[in-house]
C-alpha cells in the first residue's frame, strides 16, 4: 500500500466517528471548540510519557452528555488536517464479535492489525480512538464478548512508541468495570461542563435572549446533551421554560417529539430520535 492509499482507507473506516455532528441541533455554525481537543492534540504529538503506566493510552473521562463524541470528532478531523494518520471508531456503533468481525465492520483493506502495522511504514505515529468504549462494559452489555474484542485489540499496541491511544469512557465504568479498571493508570483529561460564555454564545446564535433565562436553567445548559435538548425544544419559543428543572426539559421534548406527533391524524407512522432514543410510533 501507498501512504495516500493508508490515507484513504483509514478515513473509510473511520466513519462511525466521522460522521458525527459537531453542531447543536437547528443551529447553524454552533460549534464550539472545546479544550479538551486541544490538550489531547498535544497529547498526540508529543512524546510519550516515561512515568505512566501504558503510556501510549490517554483517556478522555466525562459524564454521559458533556461532549466526548464531539471532542473525539474533532480531534479526528483535527489529525486529518495534520496528515497525522488516524482511526477513529465509534464503538457503541460496532459491538463486534471478533477481530475479524470488527475489520468487516469498518472495511480495512487488510486484516486490522496488519492493516495498522501497514500503516506504521508509512507514517512515524498511528493515532486510534475509539469512543463510547463504555457502552460495551458490563453495566450497559451483557455480552462481554464486545469488549474484549477491543481490549485484544489495543494490547496488541500497549506501549507502542508508533501508536496513540485515546479512549472516551464515562467515570463509572471507568472505576467498576474490570476491564476498564485496566486503563486506570493511563494519562486521563477529564471532560468540564459549558463555561458561560460558550452557552451564552450559542443562544444567541439560535436567537434567544440569555437575560430571559432563569440562572437555574442557565447552570443547566453547561451540560452540551441538555443545551441540545433545549434547542430542540426551545424553537417555538421560550416562555414555556423559563425555570425548568432537568426533567422538565426532557418531560418538554418528549411531549413535542411524541405527544403532539401522536396527535396527528394525517400522518400514519413517524420515527423521531430523541438524543440516543429511537421510538417507532
Amino acid at each position: 500500500m501507498t501512504g495516500q492509499e493508508v490515507i484513504n482507507a483509514l478515513r473509510t473506516s473511520s466513519v462511525s466517528l466521522s460522521a458525527e455532528n459537531n453542531e447543536f441541533s437547528s443551529v447553524s455554525n454552533s460549534h464550539i471548540v472545546r479544550k479538551e481537543t486541544e490538550q489531547l492534540y498535544n497529547w498526540v504529538i508529543n512524546d510519550n510519557s516515561k512515568t505512566e503506566k501504558h503510556n501510549n493510552i490517554c483517556l478522555l473521562v466525562g459524564a454521559a452528555g458533556y461532549g466526548k463524541t464531539v471532542i473525539l470528532k474533532d480531534l479526528y478531523d483535527k489529525c486529518l488536517d495534520e496528515n497525522i494518520a488516524v482511526l477513529g471508531l465509534k464503538a457503541d456503533k460496532l459491538y463486534p464479535t471478533s477481530i475479524d468481525d470488527l475489520q468487516n465492520n469498518i472495511s480495512t483493506p487488510l486484516p486490522l492489525i496488519e492493516f495498522i502495522q501497514e500503516s506504521k511504514k508509512h507514517f512515524s505515529k498511528i493515532v486510534i480512538l475509539i469512543d463510547q468504549i463504555d457502552a460495551l462494559s458490563q453495566s450497559m452489555s451483557s455480552d462481554r464478548r464486545f469488549l474484549n474484542v477491543f481490549r485484544n485489540f489495543l494490547d496488541v499496541f500497549l506501549d507502542d512508541d508508533d501508536v496513540k491511544v485515546i479512549l472516551s469512557v464515562r467515570p463509572y465504568e471507568l472505576n467498576y468495570d474490570p476491564s476498564l479498571q485496566y486503563y486506570k493508570d493511563s494519562k486521563t483529561i477529564h471532560v468540564n461542563q459549558l463555561d458561560d460564555q460558550e452557552v451564552i454564545a450559542v443562544l444567541k446564535k439560535a436567537h434567544i435572549n440569555p437575560d430571559t433565562l432563569s440562572i437555574k436553567l442557565l447552570q443547566l445548559l453547561k451540560v452540551p446533551n441538555q443545551l441540545d435538548v433545549f434547542l430542540q425544544i426551545a424553537i417555538n419559543g421560550t416562555s414555556r421554560i423559563q425555570s425548568i428543572s432537568l426533567h422538565g426539559l426532557y418531560f418538554e421534548l418528549w411531549r413535542q417529539k411524541v405527544t403532539e406527533i401522536t396527535n396527528r391524524t394525517n400522518k400514519f407512522q413517524d420515527c423521531i430520535s430523541v438524543k440516543g432514543f429511537y421510538i417507532r410510533l
